[in-house]
């Protein structure tokens, strides 16, 4: 379990970098100078960070934290699979990356509960540290990946890339056990 929730903060992050090295020159393309970006990733962000808080506690206070988790990484494979579509779109941009932060916020409060809830007591210190070292490889790796798939293949592999690593990382979720 601990392995499955390791992983899925490195396949997060990986993704959540390279999305976000090619993202802005999509928005150039469109139009949208760097110093407006800012337009598209606040409201997103704090949409994204208001919808996730009544779903947390859903989850936490009913037991169905399992669920909430999934439907995470559902809402961030979505958003991803959405990008592909709506690159013409700063609208649909928009949309796709409220979808996106739902999901990623849900995912990043939910993580580390886990985590502590699957680990031993006298290990927990170790299981944060991997956990935590893990999502700073991801980060590394998915901003290397970002960039080179982006300068060599465009942002559709990016975009690819991303559904890749997140539909791998759904399965291994869907088939881990729920914490107690």
């Amino acid at each position: 379990q601990l392995l499955t929730l390791d992983f899925g903060i490195f396949a997060l992050h990986a993704a959540q970098m390279a999305l976000f090295t090619a993202l802005p020159f999509a928005l150039e393309n469109l139009g949208l100078m760097k110093i407006q970006h800012w337009k598209v990733y606040l409201p997103s962000t704090v949409t994204g960070l208001i919808v996730m808080i009544p779903l947390i506690i859903v989850g936490e206070t009913r037991n169905r934290l399992k669920q909430v988790f999934i439907s995470g990484i559902v809402l961030t494979l979505i958003a991803l699979a959405a990008l592909m579509l709506s690159l013409h779109s700063l609208w649909l941009i928009a949309a796709c990356l409220i979808v996106y932060f739902i999901g990623f916020n849900i995912l990043e409060a939910s993580q580390p509960s886990m985590v502590s809830k699957i680990a031993p007591a006298d290990l927990k210190g170790t299981a944060m540290g991997v956990y935590n070292t893990l999502q700073s490889i991801g980060l590394l790796c998915g901003g290397l990946a970002g960039g080179m798939l982006y300068q060599n293949y465009g942002m559709y592999a990016v975009l690819s890339f991303t559904l890749v690593l997140t539909a791998a990382w759904l399965v291994s979720a869907i088939l881990s056990p729920a914490p107690k």
